[in-house]
């Protein structure tokens, strides 16, 4: 009898142990893992993606995501291959560079662009942000366009940012998509944002923000979208940006809650209905030096 009820109740202590097991391995198959690329350059690339990485990790309104930081490319692309979202924050490619032959930092060569188009097919999310977009029409144009939707085209479409409105009003364009949960229009006191983009004419993705510029030639005031969404072909999800020349953008709130969104959402992380909640301590409210 004795022999009995003690096999009982081991088998109940080896039975809760695999019940904790189990959950213990379930909640790690959802973690789910966010790459940052940057580089260096004029921009606050290396400091927007440290931010983000603290933000998303110490959200009380998101569980279960893992970011990670690196410098233009890792070591070891393999990084990236068990990555729900690449997010993008770097320097671009522009006329005088192309002249002297200095590639995109980032998708520098085709070996890149082909690993992570492989990515893509995959269903990896991507976002892409500021000066990331400038691409040239022969080599990453064509895979802006079908991972996020836009690209910003210096060799002939080209783009007003430089006259941009001081302070800049920002507006959402749609309160239905997730990236545009708990957030409302918002001002830049200072900016750049790129914008006058070349969009996808099929597939065409989501607009997200707006603002108002003056035309170049007529100086007339035009609506541009500077944040969009794309649901792509191959189930994945891309997002672009205009925004994010100066640090202080991220500290204000609406638009740091749009860019946390947009991660979740390439990424396929359910956005909350109030969208991400996420806090700036002291210490990342200025840009560090360096970190350009």
């Amino acid at each position: 009898m004795k022999v009995r009820v003690w096999v009982i109740v081991v088998g109940l202590a080896l039975a809760s142990l695999l019940t904790v097991f189990t959950a213990y391995g379930a909640v790690e198959k959802q973690t789910k893992k966010v790459v940052f690329l940057w580089s260096k350059g004029h921009h606050p690339n290396k400091a927007g993606c440290e931010l983000f990485k603290h933000c998303l990790e110490n959200s009380p309104s998101v569980k279960g995501i893992k970011c990670e930081v690196y410098d233009a490319w890792p070591e070891n692309p393999a990084v990236l291959d068990d990555a729900a979202a690449i997010v993008i924050y770097s320097e671009g490619i522009n006329e005088q560079m192309q002249k002297e032959g200095k590639p995109h930092p980032v998708f520098n060569s085709p070996k890149r662009l082909q690993y992570l188009d492989k990515l893509m097919k995959k269903g990896v999310g991507m976002v892409c942000i500021h000066y990331t977009l400038y691409a040239t029409r022969r080599l990453e144009a064509p895979k802006l366009l079908e991972w996020i939707g836009a690209y910003y085209d210096f060799q002939g479409h080209g783009s007003t940012h430089w006259v941009t409105q001081k302070p800049q009003v920002l507006t959402p364009v749609t309160s239905y998509h997730p990236v545009s949960r708990g957030w409302t229009t918002f001002t830049l006191n200072e900016n750049e944002l790129y914008h006058n983009l070349r969009f996808a004419e099929e597939n065409c993705p989501v607009p997200i923000l707006r603002a108002t510029f003056p035309d170049k030639k007529t100086k007339q005031m035009k609506e541009h979208i500077v944040a969009w969404a794309l649901e792509r072909k191959d189930g994945g999800r891309g997002f672009g940006f205009g925004g994010g020349h100066f640090y202080n953008m991220w500290i204000n709130d609406d638009c740091r809650k749009m860019i946390l969104n947009a991660i979740l959402w390439t990424a396929k992380i359910q956005v909350p209905n109030n969208g991400v909640q996420s806090s700036v301590p002291d210490q990342l409210k200025t840009e560090k030096k360096g970190q350009h």
